[in-house]
C-alpha cells in the first residue's frame, strides 16, 4: 500500500477492515481482515458493483480425482498470492483505507496497490493471473506451465507431473 492524498476523488471507496488477532494460536500474527461488502452511503459497496469474473481454473472435483490416480504426488501453496498482484493504478483509487501506526499518529489514508482479499473479483484476478503467467511462459518452462494449466486451484498446487 502507499500513502495518498486525503482530497476526495470521484469514485473513490473506502474498504472498512479490521485486526483479528487469535491468541490460542502461538503462530498467529494480526490478519488484517478487508470488508468490501460494506456498503457506502449511497446503498452501494465495492463488492455488489464488482463482476466476479467467473471461474479460470478447472474444478475441484476434477484435480482432486487426477491427483489421486497415482502412487506418487505432491502438493504446494502459493505463499501470498493475492500480495504478490499488482492492480492496476488506474483501480487503486477503489481499495483506499484509513490507518494508522499507533494511537498516537494521525490518521492516514493508503490505497492497496494488490488483489485484496475481501474483493468479489480477487479470487479471478489471482486465478486468471497464473492462468496468463503460465501462457506466456509456456515455452521457456512447458511442465510448469502444464502444471498451473491443470492443477491448480486457487492458490495450490495437487499433480504427479513431475514424478512421472
Amino acid at each position: 500500500m502507499q500513502e495518498v492524498d486525503e482530497r476526495e476523488e470521484c469514485g473513490m471507496y473506502f474498504i472498512p477492515h479490521l485486526g483479528v488477532y487469535r491468541s490460542d494460536k502461538k503462530t498467529s500474527k494480526l490478519r488484517v481482515v478487508f470488508n468490501a461488502s460494506s456498503a457506502t452511503t449511497n446503498g452501494y459497496s465495492l463488492n455488489s458493483l464488482q463482476y466476479n469474473g467467473g471461474v479460470a481454473q478447472n474444478d475441484l472435483f476434477s484435480i482432486m480425482v487426477r491427483f489421486r490416480k497415482y502412487i506418487f504426488a505432491f502438493i504446494a501453496d502459493v505463499q501470498k498470492m493475492y500480495r504478490m498482484i499488482w492492480i492496476n493504478p488506474d483501480q487503486r483509487k477503489l481499495q483506499h483505507i484509513l490507518w494508522r501506526e499507533n494511537m498516537d499518529e494521525p490518521i492516514k489514508t493508503f490505497e492497496l496497490s494488490t488483489v485484496t482479499y475481501g474483493t468479489t473479483s480477487a479470487p479471478f484476478l489471482a486465478t486468471r493471473t497464473l492462468k496468463q503467467l503460465a501462457l506466456d511462459e509456456a515455452g521457456n518452462f512447458p511442465l510448469g506451465s502444464s502444471v498451473v494449466m491443470s492443477d491448480m486451484y486457487i492458490d495450490d498446487v495437487s499433480t504427479d507431473q513431475y514424478l512421472r
